[in-house]
C-alpha cells in the first residue's frame, strides 16, 4: 500500500550531522527514520513506499557499499542516495554500478539535497505502481481456464483465429469467445494491447 507520507531513512554514525538533516527534512514534511549504525537498519528496516534511504558512505562497521549490497540481496528497491564526507573514487563508482541513485558531498547544499531526495521519491512512487501492474496482471492471468491460456499464447505468436482453430481443433466461433474472456480478464482493449502486456509481463 502507498503510504500518505514521504519516508526518508537517514543512516550516519555523526549524531550533529543526522540532527541537522532530520530537522531539515521534517521541516519539508519528510517522515525521518533514524539510524546511527548500517547494523542497526538492517536489522530494524522495514519497506514501505514512497521512501529513499539516505546513506552515509564511511562508517564504523559496515560501510554504505556493504548496507547496498546486502539490501539488493534482499531484493530491495527502495532508492539511495549515498552522502559522505570523503569517498574513494572506486566507492561512487561501485554504488553507482549498483543501482544508487545519486552521490552527493558533505558540506551540500540544501537545495541540492532536497531535489535529488524528490527525484529519488518520485521513482520510488513509480516502480511502486509499475509492481502493483505486474501483481494485477499475473493475478488476472491465474483465472484463465487452460484453454484460453492456450488461446492468449497462440494470439500473442501473431496467429490468425481461423489458424488458432485449426491448430486446437476448435471452431473459429469457439476461438472468439475464449479471444473475448482472455481480453475481458487481462482488461484489454485491442490485441495490440495483449501483445504489450505480455511482453512487459512475460505472459506465456
Amino acid at each position: 500500500m502507498l503510504n500518505k507520507f514521504k519516508h526518508i531513512f537517514l543512516i550516519d554514525d555523526d549524531a550533529s550531522i543526522r540532527k541537522a538533516i532530520s530537522r531539515i527534512l521534517n521541516e519539508h514534511d519528510y517522515l525521518v527514520e533514524e539510524f546511527t549504525s548500517g547494523e542497526s537498519f538492517l536489522e530494524n528496516f522495514s519497506e514501505r513506499s514512497p521512501a529513499v534511504i539516505l546513506l552515509d558512505m564511511e562508517m564504523p562497521g559496515i560501510n554504505g557499499i556493504e548496507i547496498q549490497r546486502r539490501l539488493i540481496l534482499r531484493g530491495i528497491k527502495t532508492p539511495i542516495i549515498f552522502v559522505s564526507g570523503h569517498s574513494h573514487q572506486q566507492q561512487i563508482v561501485d554504488s553507482m554500478k549498483y543501482g544508487a541513485m545519486d552521490f552527493i558531498f558533505k558540506p551540500f547544499q540544501l537545495e541540492d539535497l532536497l531535489l535529488v531526495i524528490s527525484k529519488a521519491m518520485q521513482k520510488d512512487e513509480k516502480n511502486y505502481w509499475l509492481l502493483q501492474e505486474a501483481d494485477e496482471v499475473v493475478k488476472a492471468y491465474k483465472t484463465l481456464t487452460k484453454r484460453e491460456k492456450e488461446v492468449c499464447r497462440l494470439l500473442i505468436n501473431g496467429l490468425l483465429s481461423k489458424e488458432i482453430a485449426k491448430q486446437l481443433e476448435i471452431s473459429n466461433a469457439t476461438v472468439k469467445v475464449h479471444k473475448g474472456h482472455v481480453m475481458e480478464k487481462l482488461k484489454v482493449n485491442s490485441l495490440q494491447d495483449l501483445v504489450k502486456i505480455a511482453i512487459k509481463h512475460a505472459l506465456h
